[in-house]
């Protein structure tokens, strides 16, 4: 099969006239027919494209744990009894609760011996930050369980008195909310 330049099949067929004239017709056929292009696809985008993936496990193995939890103690910081004005929408007046409770500093075993020194030194400038935090408690706050805003203000300003380094995490424990 001769093309020829003045012939009236357009030049991607030129290619594919020349392809079927040196190969059997059963191969030519397949290889022009649009079955082969989509196998071709097939096969090719299964490796395009596709982003891994970060797993749960590959992240833990990532994280480094700073100390160990056997290797931390609670120091503590004083028991507090706080009376508290908790405005009701129900009354006119606020309703006036005590909050009674014992808080701790987590730190690491190495840091106890500086935590109690720093909490020694600053133990009235602390104590009054923690009524002033207590005192301000909203309603919403307080119908938390875990009190887990007053926990986070109160963290805040242990680790600023104390020591960012010191001071893992507060505890509050033997929770009181009484009516007064």
């Amino acid at each position: 099969m001769v093309l020829l330049k003045g012939s009236s099949l357009p030049p991607w067929e030129w290619e594919v006239c020349l392809f079927m004239h040196f190969v059997p017709n059963s191969v030519a056929k397949f290889c022009t027919s649009r079955l082969w292009w989509v196998l071709l696809l097939v096969l090719a985008l299964p490796g395009c494209g596709g982003e891994e993936v970060p797993r749960l496990v590959d992240y833990f193995d990532d994280l480094e744990f700073d100390a160990p939890t056997d290797a931390t103690v609670e120091v503590a910081v004083g028991r507090y009894r706080v009376p508290v004005s908790v405005p009701d929408r129900s009354k006119p007046e606020p309703e006036w609760r005590q909050l009674k409770f014992a808080l701790y500093v987590v730190t690491a075993e190495t840091k106890k011996k500086s935590l109690a020194e720093a909490f020694e030194g600053r133990r009235g400038p602390f104590q009054d930050s923690v009524l002033k935090i207590v005192r301000n408690v909203t309603a919403d706050e307080l119908e938390d369980p875990r009190l887990a805003s007053v926990k986070m203000r109160l963290t805040d300003m242990a680790r600023m008195q104390l020591g960012e380094h010191r001071v893992q995490q507060l505890v509050i424990v033997e929770l009181l909310d009484e009516s007064i």
